[in-house]
């Protein structure tokens, strides 16, 4: 499975997802209604985002 790419993100660098994406999207303990590969994925482009001047 090929690395996500954050939407919207200066950079252009890939994000590693073998560990979330291995449950898929909906894990067993994931009770949301949502992907939790989308939602990770949303909170590593906002962490990461937020940290760019440290990374």
């Amino acid at each position: 499975m090929p690395p996500l790419q954050s939407e919207g993100s200066t950079s252009n660098t890939p994000i590693s997802a073998a560990l979330i994406r291995k449950q898929g999207d909906y894990p067993h303990f994931w009770d949301l209604d949502h992907s939790f590969v989308d939602v990770m994925t949303e909170v590593y482009k906002r962490v990461s985002e937020k940290n760019k001047s440290v990374l």
